[in-house]
Formats: C-alpha cells, structure tokens, sequence
C-alpha cells in the first residue's frame, strides 16, 4: 500500500497513476469531501495528454473549452498586440489540445476515475502532520493521532505542505509579492469579453488573464497584483470594490466593465517558487506544489503536478519494491524540466508588469512578430 497525502489535482492523478502500474493506494485526504472551490486552468497538450494515459481525457472534455487563441492585450487602451494560435493549430503542431476548465471539473473526473478503482481506496477527514520511516515501510500521523502504514508517502498537500517537513525540514515558503484574485463571471454578463480566447491585459504592477470554463458557460477572471498581503489558503473572500479600485486606472473599459458586473471575488498571496535540493527523503517523495510550487504566470501548476503523477509511477513501475530508488529517480528525470518552467513564469511575471520603456519595447516586439512565432518558442513544453 502507497499512501498519498492530499485529495487534489496531483494527489488523484497519483493514485491513479500508481494503481496502473499494479499498486494499491490509500489517498488520506483534510476536507470531508473533495475541495471544489477554486480558479479555473489551464491546460496545455502536455497535460492533456497526460489525462489520455490515466483514462479521463473524454471525461474532462465534456467539461472543457478548447479556446481559438491567447490573444494580448496593452491593458491600458484595449489595444490587441499578438494572437497566438490555438484551437486546432496547437492541436495539430502538439498532438493534444489546449484546454480551459473550471478546477472543479478537472477535480471531478478524477474523482470519478478514483472511485472507479477497486485499487485506491480515499479516506476523508485526515489531515497528516508528520511522517517518519520505520524500516521498510512509513507511518503517518493525523492531525487527531491516527497513524497510517504504508510502504511509501506522496505529499501532494499542496504549497503548505506539512509532508515536506519530512524531506526539508524547517523550509518554509516566502512570500511573491504577488496577490491574485479570481471570479466567475456567467457568460451573459461578460459582454465584449465573452470570446472564446485566452485574455491576457498587461499593466504596470498588474495583468489579468480571462478564459472560458464550464463548457463556456461561465469566464475565469484573475487579477493579479503587486502587494504584499499575505496568509496561507487560496479561498479568502475579497471585497469587489478592492478591485474596482486596483483596476479603474489599470485597464480598458470594455475589462473593467466585466470586472465590476463580478459579484463574488476571492483572493490568495502567491508564494515565490519554491526551490527544493531533493524531493524525497527514503520512502517519502513530494508532487506537485508541495515539490515545487510556481507562480501562475505560464499556467502550468496542474500540469506540471500531471506530470509528476506520471514520471512518479514511471520511475516505480521500473523499480520494483526500491521505492527509495524509484523516488530518487523520479526527482532527477523531472527536476530540470520544472526548473524550466518555474524561470519561465517568473520571467512572464517580470514581463507582464513592465512599465515605461521597457514595456514600450515589449509591446512593439509582441506586435511584430508573428503569434504562429512566438508560440513555437514553447514547443520544448507543449510538444513533449
């Protein structure tokens, strides 16, 4: 039995990933249920593809939007400065789909597919606060003092991660500068942004992403600014005119005005990326944010915590019972990957929020160079 801390995203992905492969899961999870609150994501063809091999990709796609391009936006005057192909052109050039979907959704089928499984069995109300290994296997403690057995522990609970405690003691996670908040908007009340694209409106010490979700029933608005409130949690109530005010001198109106017909907003600090010398400890191993939490600024959080879901039952399914010798691996086949991504979206971060000059020259770039160009600069992470 492999134990995983967590019930999200990558901690399901992990459990199915490793019952494939022939082993039994126990996923100990906080909450009572499955937490559906959240943003929406964003998924590139390399998630996607991923969804194929643990069987939920038609699942997901009832669900899905598959937006015809990331269109940029000065945010100031509306002005478009790129449109970077998506819809059947990624497709094609990739070999999956760009999707948009509400968390919730992508939770959902995963959820589905774990419930599906006479491998994984879920217990609810566990919140796991420490872990130590005792011989060949691992036992981990609740928050109300029950001890679970299992050959080996995933931590996929997420950037405050209490398992990680276990493979690097002391870390704590450092504040962004960054807060970001996000609503759903329904469809209709979306007016001229209700197009089936990625939005992204640059501004000095702020941008804002928009995108389709709930098969295009509702639009993912996040904010994201430059601040430096902070706590722990991604579900903090936010008040509309905080945003109202942050945004009226930021952006065009035909963005503000979909900001202001929003009537519930939530808000959560992002961490800086979080840069860990190893992943696992003997038989404990870290996924997903808890391993190497990063900003949202390339929209690859879930997808790189796929992908570790699946590097993660790759590097077992070849191991044997050296589970210590699986997790060691797993770490050095994805380490450099998300390295890459993590550099990538803290540059996207930088770039997003230039002012003066230097956002002069970004623009004229953007409005030169082909958006067909500027996509395949992105070949080595959707392609793989």
């Amino acid at each position: 039995m492999i134990l995983v801390a967590g019930g999200g995203i990558g901690g399901l992905a992990t459990a199915l990933a490793l019952a494939r492969v022939g082993h039994d899961v126990e996923v100990l999870e906080r909450g009572s249920t499955f937490a559906t609150a959240g943003a929406g994501i964003q998924l590139g063809p390399n998630a996607v593809k991923i969804l194929r091999t643990l069987g939920v990709a038609e699942a997901v796609a009832q669900r899905a939007s598959a937006p015809a391009a990331l269109a940029v936006y000065k945010g100031a005057t509306g002005r478009c400065l790129t449109r970077m192909p998506l819809g059947q052109a990624i497709a094609d050039r990739c070999g999956a789909p760009y999707w948009t979907l509400h968390r919730a959704d992508l939770l959902s089928a995963l959820a589905d597919a774990v419930a599906d499984s006479a491998a994984i069995k879920v217990t609810f109300g566990c919140d796991i606060v420490s872990a130590s290994a005792r011989g060949n296997s691992v036992c981990a403690t609740s928050a109300d003092g029950i001890t679970y057995t299992g050959a080996a522990l995933i931590g996929a609970d997420g950037v405050w991660s209490r398992v990680r405690s276990t493979v690097a003691p002391g870390f704590r996670p450092a504040h962004s500068g960054y807060c970001a908040y996000r609503t759903l908007l329904p469809i209709a009340r979306a007016g001229d942004m209700a197009t089936n694209v990625v939005g992204a409106w640059l501004s000095p010490d702020a941008h804002v992403i928009h995108y389709p979700v709930q098969a295009g029933t509702a639009l993912n608005i996040v904010v994201i600014i430059s601040n430096s409130w902070n706590a722990p949690g991604w579900d903090a109530p936010a008040e509309a005119a905080e945003l109202e005010a942050a945004t009226a001198r930021r952006f065009a109106s035909p963005l503000r005005a979909a900001i202001v017909a929003a009537e519930a907003w939530h808000k959560w600090s992002l961490p800086h990326p979080v840069v860990l010398p190893t992943w696992n400890a003997g038989p404990v191993a870290l996924i997903g944010d808890a391993a190497h939490a990063m900003l949202p600024f390339f929209a690859q959080g879930a997808a790189m915590a796929l992908e570790d879901a699946a590097a993660l039952a790759a590097a077992v399914a070849s191991s044997g019972i050296d589970l210590p010798s699986a997790f060691a691996r797993y770490h050095a086949t994805r380490q450099a990957r998300v390295a890459r991504v993590q550099q990538a979206s803290v540059a996207n971060g930088r770039i997003f929020h230039l002012s003066g000059p230097l956002a002069t020259a970004r623009d004229a770039v953007m409005s030169m160079v082909p958006g067909s160009a500027l996509l395949s600069r992105y070949d080595w992470l959707y392609a793989a």
